[in-house]
This record gives structure tokens, sequence and C-alpha cells, in this order.
């Protein structure tokens, strides 16, 4: 099955919600109700929209996803989620294809989509469906430069493309730039 790709910031967060089962958070009004620290990263950055990228049955197109998504970063670590793509479509998210801004043009065409009509309900519906059916995951740098050099090596990403911090680690593993 399918699913979408939402880039956090720190999976810890969700992991700690996910099998917490909320224990410290006793003071919430009910089972509906989520703490507010999930919302941090789904903030929509404009127009009620967020970003997610489809990856494929196979997961064949996950490390180029996250080659593209990482290579801009300062961190060299990329935190994320994943969610079956039937979920969205279940619980009646408006999930368009559309133009997304990654360096690698394959990635921004074929698999981004934005989650759009966001309202505050929607986005708290949307936090809590991850929460109880998503899964959060991360990559090390290690496996980010991995990922990283491959995207380069076959030119889906330019090295001009990319933060400092990454360059710096790629030449750090002798990266060939021709």
């Amino acid at each position: 099955m399918a699913k979408y790709l939402r880039k956090i910031f720190d999976q810890s967060v969700w992991i700690d919600l996910k099998y917490d089962d909320y224990q410290r958070y006793d003071w919430l009004i009910n089972s509906e109700d989520i703490p507010a620290e999930p919302l941090v990263q789904l903030r929509p950055i404009n127009k009620s929209i967020l970003s997610f990228y489809l990856i494929q049955d196979d997961n064949s197109n996950l490390d180029q996803v996250l080659a593209a998504l990482g290579c801009v970063l300062k961190k060299l670590q990329i935190d994320f989620i994943t969610i079956d793509d039937s979920q969205l479509t279940e619980e009646k998210f408006y999930v368009n294809k559309s133009k997304g801004r990654t360096p690698d043009e394959q990635v921004t065409k074929e698999w981004h989509y934005d989650l759009t009509e966001l309202s505050g309900f929607k986005l708290v519906h949307l936090a809590k469906l991850l929460l109880d059916k998503g899964d959060p995951d991360v990559r090390s740098k290690h496996d980010l430069i991995d990922f990283i050099e491959a995207s380069i090596r076959e030119h889906r990403i330019l090295l001009k493309s990319c933060s400092s911090e990454v360059k710096k680690k790629l030449q750090a593993v002798s990266l060939d730039y021709r």
C-alpha cells in the first residue's frame, strides 16, 4: 500500500505520545483531544496547506525523497512520519497533486502532494490520525549522506543545491564532484 510522508522536526515527540497512551496528559478533556506538541510540527506554511510526499508501495522512492528533503538541511538527520494513503482519503482530507520545491525534479513533479483546506479542527484531527495510525521514523546522518550522495551521482540533485553542512560532510566522505 502506498503511503504519504511528512517531514517533521522531532520524531521522538510522536513516538512518546504514540506509545505513552497520553499518561502524562491526564488533564486532556476527552479522547479526541491531543497535546499541542505535534501541532507545532504540522504548521501549515501558507493558505492552510501542508506538503506530503507519496511513497510507493515497495518504498523504492523513499531514499530519493529523503535525499531531496535532506540535502538542504543544516542538521544532518531527517525525521518524518508516514501514513497509508487510504487513511487520509477515508478521513476526507483533500489531497491534491502539486509541484513541490525540492532540488530533485522527479520528487518535485511526481511525488509531491498538498493537503489543502486545513482548518484548525482538521489540523488537530490530522495530528490525532498521525498519532494513532502513522509511523514516525528517522534517518541518521550516515544514511542521509548515503542517500544524497547516490542522488548526486545519479544526477538527480546538483551539489550546488545542497546546504553548506551537507557539502562539508560529502567532502569528508570524499565524494568525487565531477
